[in-house]
């Protein structure tokens, strides 16, 4: 298994070149994908409201941050 902070279909890439048939670990933890049939096995979201506070004061102390949404 692979486990690391891309998302998705960036993971896949290295998941097939290793022939891997275990789940993949993605998003750092928030996505864990049955990549035999593309389906998650746990989609863990950040609350918007928690988020919304956490980009505010990253703004604040003038931190780099990445945000990925599936929209």
């Amino acid at each position: 298994s692979i486990a690391t902070g891309r998302v998705y279909p960036a993971a896949r890439i290295f998941h097939d070149r290793l022939n891997l048939v275990s789940p993949l670990v993605c998003l750092n933890g928030a996505l864990v994908m049955d990549v035999a049939n593309d389906k998650p096995l746990l989609d863990k979201p950040l609350d918007i409201d928690k988020l919304k506070e956490m980009v505010k004061i990253l703004k604040r102390e003038d931190r780099y941050f990445h945000v990925y949404s599936r929209s």
